[in-house]
């Protein structure tokens, strides 16, 4: 695993789940809480300008293709402070692509860029953190079907130490931004795959609420059919989650937040 910021992300969350539990209680929050995640390339699925599929000529070395996270809770949340989101990625190709080998030890090894900066022209999509998040990302080699390989992302923001929200129902939250960046696409050095077919799927989110509370609820679906997938270069039955085709991506159920709450102190 490579993180940015030198954040450990070890610990398991069973050690706290209990805790989270007994904690709505007090906070007035529903663990039965549904609702489910969306994913669009270049703005928020809500808005209506997003798309559902992107298609990279992959003849130059610069610039980079956004990728949109964002959730629709069907029950509301009185108070909470972090989200963790699991992002799968997997190809129509035997192996994964180089081009999308984005972890050290593979030809492009360089991290994508990320934000939690929402864009002030949206009219539909909610900021969660009205801008004050921040937050970390961590990579790996992870297998989504047996026999297959992927790259896994996980995106951890947060408000500030101490900091609460209360999120309402059926709003559709903006929470981050993942670019995807075109290096090393052409020229020396070029890495292959840039052309292969590619099925990315926003698979879970588990919401928190600080000192290791974690996690007081967790979306593992679309907000509707097939809206948590997104693809790249054209469709195909592709292999995310536990049988073919995007919309059936699973949570790969990796951890934790134990490290990352050390960024709100």
């Amino acid at each position: 695993v490579r993180l940015t910021g030198g954040v450990s992300m070890l610990q398991s969350r069973s050690q706290v789940y209990s805790w989270g539990l007994l904690f709505l209680l007090f906070i007035g929050g529903s663990p039965a809480a549904a609702g489910g995640l969306n994913l669009a390339w270049n703005h928020c699925l809500g808005e209506g300008t997003g798309a559902r599929n992107a298609s990279f000529a992959c003849n130059t070395n610069l610039g980079a293709h956004p990728m949109v996270g964002s959730f629709v809770l069907s029950e509301g949340l009185s108070a909470m402070s972090f989200i963790e989101f699991d992002v799968q990625i997997a190809s129509a190709s035997a192996t994964l692509p180089e081009w999308w080998s984005l972890y050290l030890g593979h030809c492009r090894n360089t991290t994508p860029g990320f934000n939690f900066t929402a864009d002030p022209n949206d009219a539909v999509c909610v900021d969660w953190g009205e801008g004050s998040t921040t937050g970390t990302l961590a990579l790996n080699t992870c297998q989504v079907l047996p026999g297959t390989s992927s790259t896994c992302f996980m995106i951890g923001m947060g408000l500030p130490f101490l900091s609460q929200t209360a999120l309402d129902p059926e709003v559709e939250y903006f929470s981050f931004n993942l670019l995807i960046n075109h290096s090393k696409t052409v020229g020396a050095g070029s890495c292959p795959g840039c052309e292969v077919a590619v099925s990315i799927a926003l698979s879970s989110a588990n919401f928190g609420l600080g000192d290791g509370v974690f996690p007081i609820l967790t979306l593992s679906g679309p907000a509707s059919p097939g809206s948590n997938c997104i693809t790249w270069q054209g469709t195909g039955a592709l292999a995310v989650g536990v049988r073919w085709g995007c919309p059936a991506a699973t949570p790969t159920g990796r951890s934790t937040w134990a490290g990352v709450k050390a960024l709100y102190r």
